[in-house]
């Protein structure tokens, strides 16, 4: 035989080799369980997005499996041996993904790109039930609760600088309080531990106290008309309320007003628009989650029924108005932490679906609008409470 033709054998056989090596390699794969991750899509999102995961032996059920974006923890939604979907968890970073199950540990060799670019980047440690307001076209954050405490702290954001300022703390717990303004001044009161009522100067940088609220019970709505300011619908997370109460600044005093129809709620959500306020939403005392709404006449102490929100409630939804329109979204439909948003229009008193928020789904988060736009963050997504703030611009 020819040396050349040794050769050409040679080859074949080396290749032969290989070919059976790599196919013993893939089988091992597949035969020890071990999970694989081939990749993953989109290869870059927000925080509260879902990112499906490819490949091999993932799992079969989402008790068992681990998801870690950078060594944070995420919330699995669905599990098969070829696909896993996860939300993008609160405090994840850049980097890889990892995924654990009862047969192994493997790690992504692309990284997950986070996109933090409409985040306010809030300081303050993680939180629900915070309150936030505006004054002198600058957003304040207070209070709420952390995992293991109840939180004081007083948070000033300024738009012109982009920078975040610590401020006064509000005396008292204001855990899941409310907020309103009136004449330049910032009020916060109620929540789950304190009933008091704190009056906030931004001048002086000062807190004073005022007429306390009639109870210490939190997740209460506000809401101001025409300058005069509004509480109600508070309770704790057994029990709701009906009642329904008007501040007078000048007497320094709380008021009766009509009671809120369609029986005590806790969780509800309102608003303010075109001179009448508005309450629905929300969990009555056997656990049901509610889809009405009513409309308030100021001057005339009057509730009067709207249009439902649809067939399916929320409980522990935000609300917020920006040129005219009202906005209601997130929340917990007894399903989910929804990320949808939808619109009231007064005039046909109709509800309609406009987006999908951009961070996790959520409840008992804070808002704030200025400029044209809605700053929505802090709250608790079933696994983490949060400290991240997302622009929303209809």
């Amino acid at each position: 035989m020819k040396i050349k033709d040794l050769f050409s054998c040679s080859i074949l056989l080396t290749s032969f080799v290989l070919i059976l090596v790599s196919c013993d390699t893939d089988q091992d794969v597949l035969d020890d369980g071990s999970p694989v991750i081939t990749g993953f899509s989109p290869q870059q999102g927000k925080i509260g997005e879902e990112v499906t995961i490819k490949g091999i032996n993932l799992g079969d059920k989402i008790d068992g499996t681990l998801v870690e974006f950078s060594s944070a923890n995420a919330r699995v939604v669905s599990v098969t041996p070829t696909q896993i979907v996860a939300i993008v968890p609160f405090s994840s970073k850049t980097g890889p993904i990892k995924v654990e199950n009862k047969n192994g540990i493997v790690s992504s060799s692309q990284h997950f790109t986070v996109d933090t670019s409409d985040d306010l980047n809030f300081p303050g440690i993680q939180r629900e039930g915070a309150v936030s307001f505006v004054l002198n076209d600058k957003a304040y954050v207070s209070s709420g609760a952390a995992t293991t405490q109840h939180l004081t702290d007083l948070w000033e954001y300024n738009f012109a600088t982009a920078t975040w300022t610590q401020k006064a703390d509000v005396p008292g717990m204001k855990t899941r309080g409310f907020c309103f303004v009136l004449d330049g001044k910032a009020y916060v009161g109620g929540g789950i531990l304190d009933g008091r009522t704190w009056q906030y100067d931004p001048t002086t940088d000062t807190w004073n106290e005022k007429a306390a609220y009639y109870r210490a019970l939190g997740n209460a709505v506000s809401f101001v008309i025409n300058g005069r300011a509004f509480v109600g619908a508070n309770g704790d997370d057994y029990n709701g309320s009906a009642g329904f109460l008007e501040y007078i600044p000048e007497t320094d005093e709380w008021v009766s007003r009509a009671s809120i129809p369609g029986g005590s709620r806790r969780y509800a959500t309102g608003f303010s628009l075109k001179g009448k306020g508005y309450i629905g939403l929300g969990i009555d005392d056997d656990n049901q989650i509610l889809t009405d709404m009513y409309e308030y006449d100021p001057d005339t102490d009057i509730w009067v029924r709207k249009a439902d929100f649809g067939d399916v409630g929320l409980y522990g939804a935000e609300a917020f108005v920006i040129n005219g329109k009202a906005y209601v979204g997130l929340g917990n439909n007894g399903k989910e932490f929804s990320k949808d948003v939808f619109t009231y229009d007064p005039q046909t008193d109709k509800w309609s679906f406009v987006k999908k928020f951009t961070g996790a789904g959520r409840y008992r988060a804070t808002s704030f609008v200025i400029n044209e736009a809605a700053y929505i963050g802090t709250g608790y997504d079933d696994v983490n409470t949060l400290n991240d703030f997302w622009k929303f611009k209809p």
